[in-house]
């Protein structure tokens, strides 16, 4: 599967990671789209002490 992952401030490299295998009381999902909030921003541009590398 492709994955966003957080490395540094600004860097953030689409990666092809290994598919999960769900335990029994967990799922796997699709996703088709998502989003991003001022957070996220704010960590991709190393302003937020809570946004640490590296994240997927």
């Amino acid at each position: 599967m492709r994955a966003l992952v957080y490395e540094a401030p600004h860097t953030m490299p689409v990666r092809d990671i290994p598919v999960p295998t769900p335990q029994p009381d967990e799922v796997l999902i699709k996703v088709a789209y998502s989003g991003i909030c001022g957070s996220e921003l704010s960590g991709y541009e190393g302003k937020n002490a809570l946004r640490k590398p590296p994240l997927i």
